[in-house]
This record gives C-alpha cells, sequence and structure tokens, in this order.
C-alpha cells in the first residue's frame, strides 16, 4: 500500500461504521487543545435522508477516530456525541454533520458553589471524579481551604492545576491532574511533509520577574514567592523582560511559601513559553497531538529546537489528511560545531610590488574621477603582459 495515501477509521459505541455510513463520509475535523474541551466534527453526504432521519448518532453515543496514511492508523479523538446539525444547499446534496466532545465536556454542563476545607489538590481532584464516576490521578499539595465559586467543575479544576503549573485531562475513566502527555518525539525538518512553517517571537510579552504574595495568618506575616526566567525557555525573559507581575488577592491565595514559589514558577513559566512559537502545517502525521514533542532541524540555528505541541487541528478529506499545530519552544539546539578556525588557511595577500606605481596608480584613478572618464586599471602586472605579448 503507498505511504501517501490517507485513511480514516470511525467506531461508534465500539463499532466500526458500515460499508454504506463509511463510503457516505466526506470529512472529518478533530481540533485538540491542552487548555480546551477536544472536538470532533465528522460530515456525511446524505441525499436519502437516511443519516438525518435515522438513530444512528444518538447523543451521548460514544464515537473514536483513527487517522492515519498508508493503512498505518492511530486513534486522535475519542468522545461522545453531542449535536447533530443537518445542511442543506442549493444544488447540493443534503449532508449531516456530526458534532462529538470529549468526555472533559461533562465536567462543563454546569455551575455550582461550595468549599472544601482543610483539604489539599490531590483531594479535591478525588472528590469531583468520584461524582462523575470517574478514578482520579493528581499531586499532594498543602492543605488549604478552597472555594469553588459559582464555576463549572472544569473551569474550577483547571484553575488549580493552572497555580500549580499542571494541566487537566481525562484518559479513559481517569482524571488527571498533572503534565501534559507526552509521546514519542517527532522528526520535523524541510523535506518531513512540511508545507508551511511560520516562526514567531513575542518580545514584548516577556517579563523580567513574577511575585506571589500572601499572608500567613499563623505567623502574621507576609508570604513572598519569586521566580525568574530559567533555561532555554526563560532566554526571552533573561534578554528582553522589563517589570515584574504581581499576583496578590488572588482567590486561591498561597497558604505558605512552598506554594507561593510554586504559583510563581508556574505563571513564569507559561509567560517565558510564549517567547518564541511556531505554527505549522504538514502532510498528516496522528502522533501530532497536544504535548507531543517536535525536533525542528535544518531551518537554521536560530530557528532549530524542541517545540511543545499547545494544540493541533486534524482534516481528513477529499483534499487528503492535513494537521496544523501551534507550538512552544521549549529546548534550543546548540548551533552546529564548525571547523576550527585555526584549520582555515588565512588570506593571502597581495603584496604590493611598486610603492611608486601604486602611487601612480592612484593618481590615474583621480584623474579619471575629476574628469568623469571610464578607468581602465594599470598595475606593473598589466604592463609586463602587454610588453612580452609586443615582443
Amino acid at each position: 500500500m503507498d505511504r501517501s495515501v490517507p485513511g480514516c477509521r470511525v467506531s461508534v459505541d465500539g463499532r466500526e461504521l458500515e460499508p454504506e455510513k463509511r463510503g457516505s463520509l466526506t470529512r472529518i475535523e478533530v481540533d485538540l487543545g491542552v487548555d480546551l474541551f477536544s472536538r470532533c466534527r465528522i460530515t456525511f453526504n446524505d441525499p436519502e435522508l437516511t443519516l438525518i432521519d435515522g438513530d444512528a448518532f444518538q447523543s451521548g453515543t460514544h464515537v473514536a477516530v483513527a487517522l492515519g496514511l498508508g493503512g498505518k492508523l492511530s486513534q486522535v479523538f475519542e468522545g461522545e456525541v453531542v449535536a447533530l446539525e443537518p445542511i442543506f444547499r442549493r444544488d447540493l446534496p443534503p449532508s449531516l454533520v456530526v458534532a462529538c466532545l470529549d468526555s472533559l465536556h461533562r465536567l462543563g454542563l454546569g455551575e455550582m458553589t461550595r468549599a472544601f476545607n482543610d483539604v489539599d489538590l490531590k483531594e479535591v481532584v478525588n472528590r469531583i471524579a468520584q461524582e462523575h464516576g470517574l478514578s482520579s490521578e493528581a499531586p499532594s499539595t498543602s492543605r488549604q481551604h478552597m472555594m469553588q465559586a459559582n464555576v463549572s467543575d472544569a473551569v474550577f479544576l483547571r484553575r488549580l492545576a493552572q497555580q500549580h503549573g499542571q494541566s487537566l485531562r481525562i484518559d479513559g475513566k481517569k482524571m488527571v491532574v498533572g503534565e501534559p502527555p507526552k509521546g514519542a518525539q517527532v522528526e520535523l525538518s524541510p523535506g518531513s511533509g512540511l508545507r508551511k512553517f511560520t516562526l514567531k517571537v513575542n518580545v514584548n510579552s516577556q517579563v523580567n520577574e513574577v511575585t506571589v504574595h500572601g499572608w500567613d495568618p499563623k505567623a502574621k506575616r507576609e508570604i513572598l514567592g519569586k521566580a525568574n526566567g530559567q533555561g532555554d525557555v526563560g532566554e526571552g525573559a533573561r534578554k528582553y523582560g522589563r517589570g515584574t507581575v504581581s499576583i496578590a488577592g488572588h482567590e486561591s491565595a498561597p497558604v505558605d511559601q512552598a506554594t507561593a514559589e510554586a504559583m510563581a514558577k508556574s505563571r513564569m513559566r507559561k509567560l517565558a513559553e510564549r517567547f518564541v512559537t511556531a505554527a505549522a502545517q504538514v502532510i498528516g502525521d496522528p502522533r501530532l497531538q497536544p504535548g507531543t514533542a517536535v525536533s525542528c532541524s535544518q531551518f537554521g540555528d536560530e530557528i532549530d529546537g524542541v517545540y511543545r505541541i499547545e494544540s493541533a487541528r486534524h482534516v481528513f478529506s477529499k483534499h487528503g489528511y492535513i494537521v496544523d499545530f501551534r507550538a512552544l519552544r521549549v529546548e534550543k539546539k546548540p548551533p552546529a560545531r564548525t571547523a576550527k578556525a585555526e584549520a582555515v588557511p588565512p588570506p593571502v595577500e597581495e603584496k604590493v610590488e611598486d610603492d611608486a606605481a601604486a602611487a601612480e596608480q592612484a593618481r590615474v584613478m583621480k584623474e579619471a574621477a575629476r574628469q568623469g572618464s571610464p578607468l581602465v586599471e594599470e598595475c606593473p602586472a598589466a604592463r609586463r603582459a602587454v610588453a612580452q605579448m609586443a615582443a
């Protein structure tokens, strides 16, 4: 099978689509993001209104989508049906768009106000996960009082996760607060299916320092956490950072020094990671998902490096399988090693044969410049060559 032939597989309630439904599929759009609900839109050509009038895609139906090239398909989306959108256009057959969202969207269906007393992040995540019939995984933090003030569970958990430099996602039946998932590192170069590549350097968004302020009621003293740019990610903050971002009076104030420093480092890293961002379009690769590391090479010393994907859009249609993604640079590759300078022979300086001839040549050039006449350079070597030809 040709490795460049795009392919797709759509499963509904654990079963692959029937041949007649698979034959009417015309387009798949999958939008993936670290801080957004993942979304999938599947378009079917439906001239006989079989799907529009049928019940194959009822609300809540489980849907999984796998994409790839050359028969090697990998799953890029898993969620459930949330809406059906029939489309009727003049001079075109009717079509049906099946809109799906990942399971995380259920945490955003309603707002709630409640208090969590003397708990840490792990306990809060576990309690909310149990309410939604899920298991949980989250780091332990300092114990404190937390308030969910008229926001959804998804918004509340994401705020808590971001304060500690983490992200929120659902893996199957488990709610996870932690680092973004890390897949295999993908190599990207000008000859590896790349169609577009744009690099942006955001100098104005960089700050020199981030501070987080809180109050310790027991010790009756201020809590202060500070963070500066570190490593390759903090290059922009060190070179172009101006001013200080101070966080005070936040709805979830730090309760101790460790929490304040963790919040400051988290905010500083998010600001510093926006220094160098990239947007690219490549021929379909299902590995390009949020959290995946992309190693860029052969673009130049200022561009090459490792980028972490923040959002990706996979599109499968009659035009093929294309992926657009946005990424942040997290590691800058050192410039390629060159040969030692001493190994390169020094340039040979031209020897001036006669100081008098050089002075005469300078006089002729000045005279030609004064008269505005074209100059034919004369030198002793040229005169000897003419004399030899005449002899």
